[in-house]
């Protein structure tokens, strides 16, 4: 059985500030590694 390194948890924009709150606890508490990456759609941005 291969054991864990990292951390990665999938969240939507209202529930980010939980689920980063979440993930930091569950690294903690577990010793793994903990990487957060936002992604942002910015086609809404984009002048035409």
């Amino acid at each position: 059985m291969a054991l864990l390194k990292h951390l990665l948890a999938a969240t939507t924009f209202p529930s980010v500030r939980h689920a980063v709150e979440r993930a930091a606890l569950m690294s903690q508490e577990t010793g793994l590694s903990l990487g957060l990456l936002h992604v942002a759609n910015l086609a809404p941005l984009v002048c035409m």
